[in-house]
């Protein structure tokens, strides 16, 4: 099967990345399409073979968390911010998010003074956590009911480039 990722920029991609995202986590509100038009955000889709399989969304310099009140994961220089990951679900367990984050890992590694992917995840995702933890990362701190939507609580997770 082959594994793509491909950025994409417009005002209609950030629609189609609302619709795929409610596809992705129906239970909750999709950001607005202001965070997928940021300039430090970057929007990728992941296709397998010619079929949309998940997207990665992330923030690549400083200044984007605060802007969209995420005063508890604050945007730090050399840092790149996870703000979504997601394989829909008859792409899970298939090794295709062990390929999506490492496609991070290696975004990251290229650009000159990143040192850290930090990113979030729900403590109830034991999947999520079990992948970020295959591939170095390890737990921050918790952020008690960040998800509004059944109200739960986000961990924090870092991955040190120089460690990788």
């Amino acid at each position: 099967m082959n594994f793509e990722v491909r950025r994409v920029y417009s005002t209609e991609a950030a629609r189609t990345f609302r619709a795929f995202m409610e596809q992705l986590i129906p239970s909750e509100k999709p950001f607005g399409t202001e965070v997928w038009l940021h300039p430090h955000v970057e929007c990728y889709l992941v296709f397998i073979d010619t079929e949309k399989a998940g997207m990665i969304v992330f923030q690549s310099d400083a200044g984007v968390a605060a802007t969209f009140e995420q005063k508890e994961l604050p945007s730090v220089p050399g840092q790149i911010y996870l703000l979504f990951g997601g394989l829909l679900e008859k792409w899970r367990g298939r090794d295709f998010g062990t390929l999506a984050l490492n496609w991070l890992i290696a975004i990251a590694k290229d650009r000159k003074n990143t040192d850290r992917i930090v990113s979030n995840i729900r403590p109830s995702n034991t999947a999520a956590e079990r992948l970020h933890r295959s591939m170095g990362f390890v737990k921050g701190h918790l952020i008690e009911g960040y998800y509004k939507d059944l109200p739960e609580d986000t961990q924090v997770m870092v991955l040190e480039l120089a460690n990788v």
